[in-house]
């Protein structure tokens, strides 16, 4: 394939932009944010899990000591009956009946209000438990949140900056032969890199210099010869600086 020089130090420009482009995209893909968000990611995990766990702990016990305020308020509500019956009976052996019934009442009412407190002292560790895991969850929620709204509006202004860049590039490329653009494709999809300068005897694609042996092939190629660079593989050109 042949290009004049003037379509070959155009190559300059596609990749000055190409590079510009892949550094904003890196620069995308190491935002500093995204590694603090991915250091809290296992204690967000965990703070989270700590959170769901401490939170049904403390409605069981919540739901148990309803069930054990409505046991009460049932034993408490037959004991009045039983009361009341007592208080009117005039059979000697109903009495016996309903006075033992209502023992049995009281010592089943006065155990379950027991229970009751002894798992209300329980719930206060619990409900602190889940207070403190709650604020730790938050804590760490809070920053996950600030660090993601970082790095989404760190990548609204690489977007525009790699959008402009691509309407910067359509530009330049509308003059170009399609047939050497899409050899530079080729080869900067194969080797990350699709042109460079010689500039004073050295390669920008490897920096590496010339050997002399090199540099008189090049000076023997025709102007409108496409070279390639030896070391990494990307076209090479030609311009005024090359030092010829």
């Amino acid at each position: 394939m042949k290009a004049s020089p003037e379509q070959q130090r155009r190559l300059l420009d596609v990749q000055a932009i190409d590079t510009r482009m892949g550094r904003a995209a890196h620069k995308g893909r190491t935002l500093p944010e995204r590694q603090q968000l991915a250091a809290l990611a296992d204690g967000y995990a965990a703070a989270r899990e700590a959170l769901h766990r401490t939170r049904s702990v403390v409605e069981l016990s919540q739901a148990e000591i309803t069930r054990l305020e409505d046991d009460v308020a049932t034993v408490r509500a037959r004991a009045d009956r039983d009361s009341a019956r007592l208080s009117t009976s005039t059979s000697a052996k109903e009495a016996v009946t309903l006075e033992s019934e209502l023992a049995t009442l009281m010592r089943r009412a006065a155990e379950l209000e027991e229970v009751t407190l002894v798992v209300m002292e329980r719930l206060e560790v619990e409900d602190a438990a889940f207070r403190a895991a709650e604020n730790l969850y938050n804590d760490l929620a809070a920053q996950r949140a600030e660090l993601e709204h970082k790095i989404a509006a760190e990548m609204a202004v690489i977007a525009e900056q790699r959008a402009a860049a691509q309407v910067e590039r359509d530009e330049v490329v509308r003059d170009i032969d399609s047939d050497l653009l899409a050899l530079y494709e080729e080869t900067r999809q194969r080797y990350g890199l699709g042109a460079a300068m010689l500039r004073n005897g050295v390669s920008e694609g490897s920096n590496m210099a010339l050997t002399e042996a090199d540099l008189s092939g090049i000076r023997q190629a025709r102007p409108d010869e496409i070279l390639f660079c030896k070391d990494s593989g990307c076209i090479l050109v030609r311009t005024d600086e090359s030092g010829l």
